[in-house]
This record gives structure tokens, sequence and C-alpha cells, in this order.
């Protein structure tokens, strides 16, 4: 089991799902997380699901959305290493996405997986708001590339802890 070494509540993971069961999907905006999945390693991808329920907890409780992550915990159903499944994935996340009003591209990097989900955003015409102020003009190269509107971007500057740099000094194994 793993733990955030930041400053979060405790039971932030009760919290979120509190939050999410909670929402009133009808009025709530929703977002999607953008953030990476692939490592080099189980316990590295394993960290970066903990790091997307961690957007999706930030969000979800600081901007008061209905924040998904469909790679947080599709990784423990389906092998993302294994072709068809890893499809079946991205398919799930395609159509949460177009369920979206924005998508929040978290963290500070971009993986194979985020850019066709900025690729997919922008075709769907979807705000992409970005709070890593290093990839704010890539993502915006990344929109004007699959040909729609730039300014369909946003930078935002209010949020500095969608922008963490999720390193292992962060993750604290616990023993049980």
């Amino acid at each position: 089991m793993f733990t955030l070494n930041i400053p979060v509540p405790c039971d932030w993971e009760e919290q979120l799902q509190y939050l999410l069961m909670q929402a009133d999907n009808d009025t709530v905006k929703r977002v999607y997380i953008c953030s990476p999945l692939r490592a080099d390693t189980n316990a590295h991808m394993q960290w970066n699901m903990i790091a997307a329920r961690y957007f999706m907890f930030s969000v979800s409780r600081n901007m008061n959305c209905i924040a998904r992550a469909p790679h947080a915990y599709l990784p423990l159903l389906l092998d993302d290493n294994i072709p068809r499944e890893r499809a079946i994935a991205l398919q799930v996340g395609q159509n949460l996405l177009e369920q979206c009003h924005a998508l929040y591209v978290c963290g500070n990097c971009i993986s194979n997986g985020m850019h066709g989900e900025i690729q997919y955003a922008a075709r769907l015409n979807i705000l992409i708001v970005v709070f890593h102020e290093e990839l704010f003009l890539p993502v915006r190269k990344i929109v004007a590339l699959s040909g729609a509107d730039e300014n369909l971007v946003r930078f935002d500057t209010t949020s500095e802890h969608m922008s963490l740099n999720f390193s292992s000094d962060m993750l604290v194994k616990e023993d049980h």
C-alpha cells in the first residue's frame, strides 16, 4: 500500500469517494483528468494511478466539479501492456471525455496517451486547462497540429497543487 507524502487529508481517498457519490451529475461540471499512467515499473505505474486519484480529489473538492480519470482505476481491471485491453481502456476514456466540459492536464509531463487525449478533446472542441507552465505551449502545439483552435487551451495559475511534480520521494510505502 502506498500513501502520498504531501499535505493532504489522511482520508482523502474516502473523501473522493464521498464527493463522487454525492455529486449531482446533471448540474455539476464534469472534467476529465489527463495525467500520465505508463511507467517503467509496476510500482511507478501504481504511483501514477494514485496521482490521478489525487488529482480527481483535488479537482472535485477545490473546483466543485466531477473529476473523471479512468486511468486511476481501469489498470486494476485491464492490463495496459496487452494491446486489446489497452484499446478497451482508451475507448472508455474517450467515451468519458465526450461527456465532459473540460480536460485538465495535470502533472509535469505529457505521455503518449495524454497526447491522444488532448488531440481528442481538441477535436471535440472541449476547453483544455493546463496547470504546469512548461506544458502550456506544448499542449497548444498539439491542439494546433490537430487542426483545432489554440484558444481552447488555458493556463491556470491559481491551482498550483495540480502541477505537482509527482516523484518517488512523495510516495511512502506503508508496512502492514
